[in-house]
């Protein structure tokens, strides 16, 4: 993953996908999985997890 995130192409893919609305979401995300994470809750964890990273996918490569 980082040897991806040192390609050009990674940094372009990036800043066209990006938005304070997306940040803002993304956030949300992180912060859902964290408390799953806290409230020791497996399966809202995986379940937050696999959510953003869908998200993330669709956003930075659009509907799969």
């Amino acid at each position: 993953m980082n040897a991806a995130r040192d390609l050009p192409v990674w940094g372009n893919i990036k800043r066209r996908s990006a938005s304070a609305q997306r940040r803002e979401g993304y956030e949300t995300g992180h912060r859902l999985i964290a408390d799953a994470l806290a409230d020791r809750d497996p399966d809202a964890a995986r379940d937050h997890l696999r959510a953003h990273l869908i998200d993330v996918r669709t956003n930075l490569l659009g509907p799969a």
